[in-house]
């Protein structure tokens, strides 16, 4: 969108303010007035109103600035507001004679887009009625302290307050009033801690509620442990759970005790491993006593504090809650932070601070061209701190020392990513010659004073660049929120407006509009959710990323053990003989999901032979075998769980037998037998005689 050229001169007027009006009214009778421009849209009863409706500013009760809707380049139903005053106030807003629903805080030299609604019938005022909840507070199973606020809330919205203890009453109990127009589900908070417990509200009851809360904080870590191993873990407050709630799967293979840790910490419960079971048990753990010394022991953590040189020590809760306002001024008194009390301050890992030093940059980072850092800058640590609430800075100034030619004062922090200092949302007081910001993180913040060339070049116009796609998570649960951030910077020469458009799966999910300052950056963040389990494609104007949305997992119990009984084998197959071994086998298949057992039956001629057991894991198959033998020739029938088979038993042949029964009966012819030896040895005897009685060997002598 071009911006008008009168706007554009009054930022021309802006930039070149002399330096003394930055230090304050001159001595004249008439004080000083600074612009702030005040900018958007203009809707009655939900409709975008027409070109030339007029739009009023008012502070107090007077009008104090006016312009027509549709001016110069500007479409029907938007303005252009520029509202000169002396010093920060609340200023209402008038759509033609209609009440505006919105304020805004005037700023010196301010942008601040107010996108104003009005409405032409008064909604009839709904009467409203009390109920009063009562009962006691209890954080980590111990009874709170007096004192401590009890918050009841309708979704996000608050609708009553009270303080433990108030009333005489003991220091746990407390008495809350809340007045609604009809029955509905109210929820409670001790202090920052969301309580465990709701409540129904009924006109002019009286309901009772004991509230508990956990300090434990989403990302601790849950482990299980059997004996000195351990089995599991899981993480608070992961995926849809609330902060101190957690889901944690142990695999195992026969039941035994498991024991927990929370953090560190042993938890005092125990539980019973059961095969496929969901088990509630809800963890408590008892933080060591500290080891006896001199004096008491300390009832409260401390974060230890560097703050310009000072050290020193203050309480904070286990959660992280400070519980003595900090405040700390820099040598030159130029610059004073403060920690108010009931501030959770947490480290980059969510848990409490447990240190805090500001020191002097001595070397910070070149400011913007045609800028210079006003005074000294100051590095903030440890990197990755958190305050919820912000905490305040405040910068003091001297006019008188400032460089020559600088109109224009801001406070900034450097974004080492980018390598760009970056405008926090600040208000600059040209009487007290202060800038006041809150901040909610730790990195290396300065006065940031710009310089407009002289003489002014021409205006060039705004150019804007978007950069630093984040998105975070990048693996969520149905349902939860995902952030997704850029930052735009305005590399041209004047203040200007740009739209940022978020494009998911090639759909336009969502438009924001952000006015940046020369030489600046301004991160704008979407927050969307996805109920749908699937990767989304993110586009933020030609940069790319994603995310993913995982269903929840189901652990499906598997089927039971199922069998089949198969390959039916008889051995020898064909014949044998009385007495022989017949081996029987047959293989058993498990296709169920579970390891069982089964019962294998044999029968022969349809009786019962024998049966045998075995034990087959799932997926798994077993051969099973049977011996068997009968005396008795035959043929005989197996069945072995509805498997068929035969084998036949022989006896030996008859025949065989009577042909040797043949052969053994006739007699043995001695006669014939005695008549062959006789002839032998008459032979051999002639042969004997007639040898040596012709060597003369057989009468030697004669």
């Amino acid at each position: 969108m071009k911006m008008p050229k009168w706007v554009a001169l009054i930022v021309a007027v802006c930039l070149v303010v002399p330096l003394s009006v930055l230090a304050g009214p001159p001595m004249a009778a008439q004080a000083a007035t600074y612009p702030c421009l005040f900018y958007g849209t203009a809707t009655v009863d939900i409709e975008p109103v027409e070109a030339g409706t007029e739009i009023t500013a008012w502070v107090a009760g007077e009008q104090v600035a006016s312009a027509l809707t549709g001016a110069g380049d500007l479409a029907d139903n938007e303005y252009t507001l520029p509202v000169e005053l002396e010093s920060p106030a609340e200023v209402s807003f008038k759509i033609g004679a209609l009440d505006a629903a919105e304020t805004a805080t005037w700023a010196q030299f301010g942008s601040v887009e107010v996108n104003l609604t009005a409405t032409t019938e008064d909604e009839p005022e709904v009467p409203t009625y009390p109920c009063e909840f009562y009962g006691t507070s209890l954080v980590d199973n111990e009874s709170v302290a007096a004192g401590i606020e009890i918050t009841a809330w309708v979704g996000a919205e608050r609708v009553g307050s009270v303080l433990t203890g108030a009333g005489g009453l003991p220091d746990n109990k407390f008495s809350l009033i809340v007045e609604l127009e009809e029955e509905i589900e109210v929820s409670f908070k001790i202090g920052t801690l969301d309580a465990n417990e709701t409540a129904t509200w009924v006109q002019y009851g009286s309901v009772e509620v004991t509230l508990t809360a956990s300090t434990v904080v989403a990302g601790t870590e849950i482990t299980a442990w059997v004996g000195t191993e351990q089995v599991g873990s899981a993480i608070a407050g992961e995926g849809q759970l609330a902060s101190n709630q957690f889901s944690l799967v142990v695999e195992l293979e026969n039941p035994v005790e498991v024991s927990f840790k929370i953090g560190t910490l042993d938890a005092n419960e125990t539980a019973t491993w059961v095969q496929y079971g969901a088990v509630e048990v809800t963890l408590t753990a008892t933080e060591p006593e500290p080891e006896p010394g001199p004096g008491p022991s300390p009832t409260y953590y401390y974060t230890e504090t560097n703050l310009f040189g000072t050290e020193e020590s203050f309480r904070i809760s286990r959660s992280g809650k400070i519980l003595k306002t900090i405040e700390a001024t820099s040598a030159d008194g130029n610059l004073t932070i403060t920690i108010t009390k009931d501030t959770v301050a947490l480290n980059k890992d969510g848990k409490r601070l447990a240190s805090l030093e500001t020191a002097v940059d001595e070397t910070p980072p070149d400011p913007p061209e045609d800028a210079h850092i006003i005074g000294l800058a100051y590095d903030f640590g440890p990197d990755g701190a958190t305050f919820d609430p912000a905490i305040t800075l405040e910068y003091t100034y001297d006019p008188d020392a400032l460089p020559e030619g600088v109109a224009w004062l801001v406070l900034a922090y450097y974004d080492e990513e980018t390598g760009k200092w970056v405008e926090l949302p600040c208000t600059v007081d040209p009487v007290t010659h202060t800038i006041t910001a809150s901040v909610a993180h730790f990195t290396t913040f300065a006065i940031i004073g710009t310089v407009p060339p002289v003489p002014p070049p021409p205006p060039v116009p705004a150019a804007f660049t978007v950069s630093s796609l984040g998105v975070s998570p990048s693996e969520v649960a149905p349902g939860e929120e995902v952030n997704i951030s850029v930052l735009v910077a305005n590399t041209g020469g004047e203040a200007g407006s740009y739209q940022v458009t978020l494009v998911i799966n090639d759909l336009v999910e969502a438009t924001k509009k952000v006015t940046v300052r020369a030489g600046l950056s301004k991160e704008v963040t979407f927050s969307v959710t996805k109920e749908e389990a699937d990767t989304y494609e993110v586009t933020v104007d030609g940069l790319s990323g994603s995310f993913t949305v995982v269903a929840p997992v189901v652990v499906v119990p598997p089927e039971p053990a199922d069998f089949s009984v198969s390959s039916l084998s008889v051995s020898p197959r064909l014949e044998v003989e009385s007495g022989e071994t017949v081996t029987i086998t047959v293989s058993v298949a498990n296709t169920g999901g579970k390891s069982g057992s089964y019962s294998v039956l044999l029968k022969i001629n349809g009786v019962k032979e024998t049966d045998r057991t075995v034990t087959v894991a799932a997926g798994e198959s077993q051969e099973v075998s049977f011996s068997v033998t009968r005396e008795e020739a035959g043929s005989y029938t197996v069945d072995v769980d509805g498997l068929s088979g035969s084998f036949t038993v022989v006896a030996p042949p008859e025949e065989e037998e009577e042909e040797e029964e043949v052969l053994t009966e006739p007699g043995i012819n001695w006669p014939l037998i005695g008549a062959i030896i006789g002839g032998v040895i008459v032979v051999g005897l002639i042969i004997y005689f007639l040898v040596f009685r012709r060597r003369g060997l057989l009468f030697p002598g004669v």
